[in-house]
């Protein structure tokens, strides 16, 4: 499953917004405002394989936000 949310002037998510998707492989937020993420935001998506993060307001992500979903 994905989900895309780009081009959607998108500035914050909830933590939460994920929450439930068990079968969701690719996330595109492209071309948003995030300047942030919660560290918790992909907690129990398992299935997740791509995020597009690109042009957005971010300054840095943390690997080991990120490495939790490795199997």
């Amino acid at each position: 499953m994905t989900i895309d949310l780009s081009f959607n002037k998108i500035a914050t998510l909830d933590y939460r917004i994920f929450q439930g998707l068990s079968k969701l492989e690719n996330i595109i937020l492209d071309s948003n405002q995030i300047a942030s993420l919660n560290f918790r935001i992909f907690q129990n998506v398992s299935s997740l394989k791509n995020i597009n993060l690109s042009n957005n307001k971010l300054v840095s992500v943390s690997y080991t936000h990120l490495r939790a979903h490795e199997t």
